[in-house]
């Protein structure tokens, strides 16, 4: 009897091998609402776009079966062989090993032994002098090591940055993130040794088996996933479905968050990096964002900073997420019978990361959603086009917290140094005091005006009448600009003649500075008694609807006003000066 049952099943067995060795090709076919996540979808419009570039601009790397049967808004439709499966492999995953630079000798971050380099070479670099802050050349020893590099198919060429800067910030995420273990590497490496590799055909056999329908998942290809759950029960998918999860990549948009430190040598915030934001897009028309995704990548802002491209460089998460939208929105009114970017996308999931030793560690997953309003407030920040990372952080945050663009700022006047936020201060740079200064006249509409407190050292009556200041943000700013240019004209005498001296422009700084601190020290009563008898002082112009409008904040929204002033007195104290040149 046990004999019978051994026999039975190596028959089974047999029959099923033959079967699948039988199978010579298939056609897959996938409908975008059956797939369970953005990852999913992602990986199908990136299968869509490797096929199209490898049978339409590359048809002599294609082996074998690959063609494409059919691709509306919702289905996709495939025709593959086992040849075709290494073609389309062997372009994702094709690598090339390049000279790189190193400031320092690479050390195995398990055993901490250095790691043997290609040659060592000597090169002039260019520094600042810091005692005379002169550019001087210095020779360095540089260290030139043969590393992989993942060649990213299509998406090289589709990058027109200068010196290839988008690719290269994928390529690092690729290598630091998702294939952060170098174990996970090998499908780049043997490939750039032209070594043979059989990744292809696991999926593919995976694909033709009749009774096993389930493949395990890692983090390499799913994001936050695991192999098993704390139970160990393994982490599975639809043999058909995992093959998309080898293309999102190519549809994620890559860039990176900003942690803000305070530098006490040069008494300013800096900016470094910190980690990754991948953002990976929930499609709902698989026709369309196929088609607009050429242009969709070639709308961005391709400007440099650093050795990243400007606009990767995040200061809040969601606006991974924004920019996303805002580039897509851009890039469809190109596209012969646009739709809405909304109609493409019905979200944004972000995802941040960061390598911490041999450790990648997920942060932070959320989705955002198309938001007409915040995505319109997103674009009026980005055209200001402000230079402060402690400000544009800020306001970053308010709009992602659906607040005010004021709000917080009282707390981060109350926890830092008022040289940052006064003229030039300690720091030399009047950064944040010049985009706060941009903010107000955005509000009050006068931008193309130029109109600026040193035209005149009393307010102009006829234009802070105009029934364009009615807010209490306009209303403040106003106030506070009033206050300080007749103080000037009263305590030290100027005339009109005078506001384009250094003395005036010293006084003005240093009588805001003295306000600042006065209000900064002040809350509750004490503020609203102080605002009273001193910025109140002065003739201020008030009709009878401003005036309302401030005597209910003053006591209703004190906080308010307060932050508001301090603000308003940073924004008076930025004095535009031309940089003095020399005849020598």
């Amino acid at each position: 009897m046990l004999k019978e049952k051994k026999e039975k099943e190596a028959n089974s067995a047999k029959k099923l091998k033959t079967a699948n060795e039988e199978v010579k090709e298939i056609t897959l076919e996938y409908k975008l609402h059956e797939l369970p996540s953005s990852q999913h979808k992602s990986g199908l419009a990136g299968l869509v776009l490797m096929v199209r570039w490898l049978t339409k601009r590359n048809p002599h790397k294609v082996k074998g079966i690959l063609e494409e049967l059919e691709c509306t808004d919702k289905i996709y439709k495939l025709r593959i062989d086992k040849e075709g499966m290494k073609s389309l492999f062997d372009e994702t995953y094709s690598a090339s090993w390049e000279e790189q630079e190193r400031d320092k000798p690479l050390k195995n971050s398990r055993t901490k032994e250095e790691i043997p380099y290609k040659r060592k070479e000597t090169k002039a670099v260019g520094i600042v002098d810091k005692k005379t802050g002169e550019n001087i050349q210095k020779e360095k020893e540089i260290y030139i090591y043969d590393v992989v590099v993942p060649s990213g198919s299509f998406l090289k060429d589709m990058d027109n940055s200068q010196e290839s800067a988008w690719i290269k910030l994928w390529r690092d995420m690729i290598w630091n993130i998702l294939r952060g273990i170098p174990t996970t590497r090998i499908v780049y490496e043997n490939r750039a040794s032209k070594e043979d590799n059989k990744d292809y055909l696991e999926v593919w056999n995976n694909l033709i088996k009749i009774t096993t329908k389930k493949s395990e998942i890692q983090g390499t290809y799913f994001l936050s996933s695991q192999d098993k759950n704390a139970e160990g029960v393994p982490f599975l998918d639809q043999n058909k479905n995992f093959l998309l999860l080898h293309f999102w990549p190519f549809i994620s948009q890559i860039y990176i968050p900003q942690k803000l430190e305070y530098d006490n040598s040069s008494k300013k915030y800096k900016p470094s990096d910190d980690g990754f934001a991948i953002c990976i897009p929930e499609i709902l028309d698989l026709k369309n964002f196929c088609l607009d995704y050429e242009e969709f990548l070639k709308s961005r802002d391709n400007t440099i900073l650093g050795f990243r491209p400007r606009a990767s460089k995040i200061f809040v998460l969601q606006e991974a997420g924004w920019d996303s939208f805002e580039r897509l929105k851009i890039s469809l009114t190109k596209l012969e019978g646009a739709k809405k970017y909304s109609d493409l996308v019905n979200g944004i999931d972000v995802f941040r990361f960061i390598k911490e030793g041999n450790n990648i560690n997920n942060k932070a997953n959320f989705r955002i959603t198309p938001n007409d309003i915040t995505l319109k407030e997103y674009e009026a920040f980005k055209n200001d086009n402000y230079f402060d990372s402690i400000f544009k952080r800020q306001i970053l945050t308010n709009l992602s917290e659906n607040k005010s663009w004021h709000e917080d700022f009282g707390k981060l006047f109350k926890t830092s140094g008022y040289e940052y936020f006064i003229g030039k201060g300690k720091t030399k740079d009047v950064n944040f005091s010049n985009d706060v200064n941009k903010k107000f006249k955005g509000l009050i509409n006068s931008i193309h005006k130029e109109h600026t407190m040193e035209n005149s050292l009393e307010t102009d009556e006829k234009e802070i009448s105009s029934e364009n200041l009615k807010s209490l943000e306009q209303i403040i700013y106003w106030m506070i600009r009033n206050y300080i240019s007749i103080r000037l004209a009263s305590k030290y005498g100027f005339k009109k003649e005078d506001i384009k001296t250094n003395k005036y422009v010293e006084m003005k700084e240093k009588l805001a500075k003295e306000t600042f601190l006065a209000i900064r020290s002040r809350t509750g009563g004490d503020f609203i008694s102080y605002f009273s008898s001193s910025i109140c002082s002065v003739g201020q112009y008030m009709n009878e609807e401003r005036f309302l409008t401030l005597t209910k904040a003053l006591f209703d929204e004190t906080d308010k006003v307060r932050t508001l002033s301090m603000l308003a007195l940073s924004a008076v104290s930025y004095t535009y000066q031309k940089k003095e040149t020399s005849n020598v």
